[in-house]
């Protein structure tokens, strides 16, 4: 294994590891979102 391969998978696990935070935090705004978006319905009925 070169050292220059390790920096790659370094790398991508990084990036994988940020982009997988990132979407997490996004679809919990989105449910918050639906929730508020719900809730007017219910409540407009």
């Amino acid at each position: 294994m070169e050292p220059y391969n390790l920096t790659i998978i370094i790398g991508i696990i990084g990036i994988a590891s940020w982009s997988y935070i990132a979407l997490r935090a996004a679809s919990r705004i989105i449910a918050r979102e639906v929730k508020k978006e719900i809730y007017k319905l219910e409540r407009s009925k």
